[in-house]
């Protein structure tokens, strides 16, 4: 056998195997093809003997008649130029016959020989891509037999595989997609990878394909990710963290975690409103700037952890109060402030100040 490199290109020559029974079967099936030529060569020519017989025949058979209308010859003499006539007629259709089944034996033949050198091929094992050799399972010189490298056969297992070739510059990924992210899951999606190895990284990937069902036992759909490596960092058999995009006709709406308040009413979330006409304790319109808390029902879509989406109850323009306590209650009057900026004291000494 020939060693092969640890680079290969497809189509590269990656071991030769020697099969003496094999090639013996190829010469034996090459002298049967001949054989079978020849034969039929020779039914050809028995052909074209018996036609050419059945011509003189057939010409004196047309003399004879024509001298025994004239009564020139005795009947018995055209009798038998006739029956030779048909003699021939036969003779020609056995021999068409028999270049038939010469031509079906040779076309057999070819058949059995094809067959033998597609299995001889079999000898010289090619790279059937572009790729690595990453394992083999053979020396130099080893057995090989139907059920694997010489490897196998000492140890006793099953059937093994000469090489593992492995491709780089395109790798497959396969994300088990929860139930509930399945149904938007469609293939040419663009997908993010992130590898720990590179932290500074992200590698671009696209969905090529889905099982389009859900598996009973995980509730997960499976999911292939192919992400191109030119430049060959990532390695076969990384582990590696999938994010995909959702692409959605209309953008959902994410609220933080925290905002999320569950009461008897469900699940509710505290936004800010004008304060209308409402006074403070003088009697005086509050100033500009101060808001009204006021919960509103929502319906909630998927959990990402710090943020949830929102699917039904906001429209997109509110003001949501972050991680309201006990004392943010219905009605209150506030003094909304960024997350970043330092809580202000309530207009009225009532409430609190909620973050934007």
């Amino acid at each position: 056998m020939r060693a092969p490199r640890a680079r290969v290109t497809e189509g590269q020559l990656l071991a030769e195997i020697d099969s003496p029974e094999q090639d013996n079967l190829v010469a034996q099936a090459r002298a049967t093809l001949t054989q079978a030529e020849s034969q039929a060569t020779q039914t050809r020519a028995q052909l074209e003997n018996q036609q050419a017989q059945l011509a003189l025949a057939r010409v004196t058979w047309d003399r004879y008649r024509n001298l025994q209308a004239r009564g020139a010859i005795a009947k018995q003499d055209a009798d038998q130029q006739e029956t030779n006539f048909h003699t021939s007629e036969a003779a020609v259709r056995a021999a068409q016959a028999s270049v038939g089944a010469s031509d079906d034996n040779v076309r057999a033949a070819k058949s059995n020989l094809d067959r033998l050198i597609s299995l001889q091929d079999f000898e010289k094992v090619k790279a059937p891509f572009s790729g690595v050799i990453t394992v083999r399972n053979f020396d130099i010189g080893a057995l090989i037999s139907a059920a694997g490298s010489a490897t196998a056969a000492n140890s006793g297992g099953g059937a093994t595989e000469m090489f593992h070739l492995a491709r780089f510059d395109v790798l497959r990924i396969l994300v088990n997609v929860y139930q509930e992210n399945a149904l938007w899951i469609k293939a040419g999606q663009s997908a993010e990878v992130l590898v720990q190895e590179f932290p500074n990284r992200k590698f671009n990937g696209r969905i090529t394909r889905t099982a389009s069902s859900v598996d009973v036992a995980s509730r997960t759909m499976l999911t292939e990710v192919q992400i191109p490596n030119p430049d060959l960092v990532l390695l076969p058999g990384m582990y590696a963290q999938v994010r995909l995009s959702r692409n959605a006709a209309e953008p959902s709406l994410l609220v933080p975690g925290d905002s999320i308040v569950t009461s008897n009413q469900g699940l509710q979330v505290a936004v800010l409103l004008d304060p209308g006409t409402a006074r403070n304790a003088a009697g005086e319109p509050y100033p500009a700037g101060v808001k009204r808390v006021h919960f509103t029902s929502v319906q909630v879509g998927r959990d990402n952890g710090q943020q949830i989406e929102v699917t039904r109850g906001l429209q997109g323009w509110e003001y949501v109060v972050v991680n309201p306590g006990d004392i943010v209650q219905e009605g209150a009057i506030v003094q909304p402030v960024t997350a970043s900026a330092k809580p202000a004291s309530p207009p009225n000494g009532k409430g609190s100040s909620p973050k934007k």
